[in-house]
């Protein structure tokens, strides 16, 4: 695939004369807002449509041999390859403009403007290829291992990726890319659930726990460090639905835009993504402040360390207090 996009982005430059009015095309925005709002609203745009390999990223990176290669796959695979093919897209649209007269978002009705059968056919090929590749690794693979995890009684690897696949085809996703307004609205509908969801991850992991390593054993135990209240983390759920809802007006006027919505909401979902994450992480980190939960444990020494054994969570101090009630009081 590399290849590809080098072949692609090779014909762009020719075909266009390098990058044609790409750089010298005037403004033209007629929502009234600014150049300054409607890039940032742009970058956030992208930002959401791949906020799912951001989010899914630990049902791949858990097959990774160890964690200094699954870090170096991330920050090659996301930052550059991603930022690779926004540009090319962004350049195929200026060449064809030159060439063909009109800007034509998708690089498929490019490729079918072709003259040549043979260029035409792998290139769709190529394309089929790479969304096939992109589903399996950020679509099937997470949905199967969260859905297996959901009911493990009922549903295997197996099974998971067949319901993800029937779903897949339920939600026509032909329909959503056959304009490009249509298919900007539902990157960003769908990336306000997972703007929230990341500020949760970000500040539990970096602010309630200080960057501290997960216990793994207590990771799959009843009634563990991660077991909170019959399985569910109440605070996370309670942030997350703050984080979301201010957003579902917004999300409401794009799917029926003859409701009538002041500009300041939609201006407010434009920027959803963001928006949510900065929302749902506050309100995360002043429900873990009021209502503290065991994250460490306490040796007979009392000094703060980190639970290694499933026994030490439940180990009394010598104050002949448990050690989690000790540790959900060094949180406050």
């Amino acid at each position: 695939m590399p290849f590809f996009y080098v072949a692609l982005f090779t014909w762009a430059l020719v075909a266009g004369n390098g990058v044609g009015p790409l750089f010298s095309i005037p403004n033209k925005i007629t929502s009234g807002w600014s150049i300054g709002y409607v890039f940032c609203s742009t970058i956030l745009a992208t930002i959401g449509g791949n906020a799912t390999f951001a989010v899914n990223m630990a049902d791949i990176t858990r097959y990774a041999k160890n964690p200094r290669s699954s870090a170096i796959a991330q920050a090659f695979a996301l930052p550059i390859c991603i930022t690779m093919i926004e540009l090319l897209g962004t350049l195929m649209a200026a060449t064809a403009q030159v060439v063909y007269g009109e800007v034509l978002w998708n690089p498929l009705t490019i490729i079918l403007l072709w003259n040549n059968r043979t260029a035409k056919f792998f290139a769709g090929f190529l394309f089929a290829f790479a969304t096939i590749a992109t589903n399996i690794t950020g679509n099937s693979i997470p949905f199967a291992h969260d859905i297996m995890g959901i009911f493990p009684k009922y549903l295997n690897f197996r099974r998971g990726q067949i319901i993800c696949a029937i779903l897949g085809f339920a939600m026509n996703p032909w329909v959503i890319q056959a304009r490009a307004s249509r298919f900007f609205n539902f990157v960003g509908g769908y990336s306000i659930f997972l703007g929230p969801l990341v500020g949760i991850i970000l500040c539990d992991y970096f602010i309630i726990r200080k960057a501290k390593p997960y216990n793994m054993l207590h990771l799959y135990k009843t009634n563990g460090l991660y077991w909170y209240w019959k399985g569910c983390n109440p605070r996370a759920l309670t942030a997350w639905m703050v984080g979301v809802t201010p957003l579902l007006p917004g999300l409401i006027y794009n799917i029926n835009s003859n409701i009538k919505m002041g500009k300041g909401i939609l201006e407010f979902y434009t920027l959803g993504w963001l928006d949510g994450l900065v929302i749902a992480a506050l309100t995360y980190y002043l429900l873990c402040l009021a209502f503290p939960f065991a994250t460490l444990t306490v040796d007979g020494s009392h000094v703060v360390v980190e639970a290694k054994d499933e026994e030490s969570v439940m180990d009394t101090s010598a104050e002949g207090k448990p050690a989690d009630v000790i540790a959900a009081k060094e949180i406050q």
